[in-house]
């Protein structure tokens, strides 16, 4: 197994949990088997502090409640499902899934919804952060720093764990169903099946976690039945919205009203006729050009990736899939595909920040993590800013 120091993180000594925090980080570590505890609650807490470090900061420079915050973007559809049942109250409110604001209400027992989404967000992506180390583990020796850069790049994703928002609980079942596919196929594809009641994106995800699952306990007939599982979680929604509503597809005509209609474009002309487009804020161009090369290449080194190793197959099946979707994206008369590229490749962004960041050696990787980290924290305000 691969150990990595942690002289730059204070890390608790080995002994009984004194907090609620602990004892619950304690158990769950305690579940998933070889990793190191300590390892798993330095990274959890580092990007939990990291985000509300951010999150305060934000509101305070640009004199935000917290209650604004949590109405930027998705926020209020998410916090008006979260407070209304039944499920979707009325036809016009399938524009998004479920899970999400299922977990909100429930937190609301004890918090205000608005703080409820916010608490879930950031719980959840600090998690992500965690269990991307866990992951790692089995893939580098560089792990730990690696997992670090990624408490705060992309900037798009550390800033949605600021927000009411579902990517940071997706990509959490997500990084846990690959996590444990080796040992526990049958859960991991229970955890991909709830990620695809968070995201529509998640069944993109299946393909990797076969691939995933085959390299790591060569039994087909495990991945299969994970597949399986993953896709009757999006069975079951999409019966619950015939009966509800008549129609199994009230989301997609629903969320093609909320979209503007057109979904779809020429494969990359909305990203070039982006780049022309005087009603997009200019500082989205440069931004959206990087992370065109920074995908664009993740294919390459994962093609690469596999060619070296073939158990790596995974990668390449969890990048490419929402690369070549998100090329077509336009919506109607707003070029969406363009101004959310770096939202919607936010789900990508674990699989191929490995790839370039094993180009780095560890002094460089920490590097990289004191260089984006301010850079982090201003993209945060600066979202803030344009809402």
């Amino acid at each position: 197994m691969v150990t990595c120091p942690l002289s730059a993180v204070n890390v608790p000594a080995r002994g009984a949990p004194s907090t609620l925090l602990s004892y619950l980080i304690h158990r769950f570590c305690s579940r998933l088997g070889s990793v190191n505890r300590h390892h798993f609650a330095a990274l959890f807490l580092v990007a939990l502090i990291l985000r509300f470090g951010s999150l305060l900061a934000a509101t305070s420079a640009l004199r935000l409640p917290l209650e604004e915050v949590a109405s930027f973007q998705d926020g209020p559809s998410y916090l008006y499902l979260a407070t209304h049942l039944p499920l979707y109250p009325e036809r016009e409110s399938v524009i998004l899934f479920p899970l999400f604001p299922v977990v909100i209400s429930v937190l609301a027992w004890w918090m205000p919804p608005p703080a409820a989404g916010l608490t879930v967000s950031m719980v959840a992506g600090s998690a992500a952060v965690a269990l991307y180390g866990v992951l790692l583990r089995q893939l580098t020796p560089h792990w730990f720093w690696v997992s670090l850069l990624f408490s705060v790049f992309p900037f798009r994703w550390f800033n949605l764990n600021q927000l009411v928002m579902s990517e940071s609980l997706f990509l959490m079942l997500v990084l846990l169903s690959f996590h444990i596919g080796g040992r526990r196929p049958l859960l991991a594809g229970s955890c991909l099946g709830l990620a695809c009641l968070t995201r529509l994106t998640g069944i993109f995800l299946i393909p990797a976690l076969f691939a995933r699952i085959i390299a790591g306990s060569r039994r087909l007939r495990a991945a299969v039945l994970a597949s399986a599982i993953s896709i009757l979680f999006q069975l079951l929604f999409w019966t619950y919205l015939y009966f509800r509503f008549g129609s199994p597809g009230a989301y997609f005509e629903e969320h093609e009203k909320y979209w503007g209609g057109d979904y779809f474009a020429i494969p990359f002309s909305s990203l070039l006729s982006g780049f022309t487009d005087p009603h997009i804020f200019w500082l989205r161009k440069p931004y959206v050009a990087f992370l065109l090369i920074f995908y664009g290449g993740g294919i390459w080194l994962a093609i690469k990736s596999f060619r070296k190793d073939p158990s790596r197959l995974f990668l390449l099946l969890w990048l490419l899939p929402f690369v070549l979707a998100q090329s077509l994206l336009r919506g109607g008369d707003v070029n969406w595909g363009f101004i959310s590229y770096s939202r919607i490749m936010v789900p990508a962004a674990p699989a191929v920040l490995l790839l370039w960041a094993e180009l780095l050696s560890p002094p460089l990787l920490l590097r990289a993590f004191w260089l984006l980290l301010p850079l982090a924290f201003v993209y945060t305000m600066v979202e803030f800013r344009l809402q």
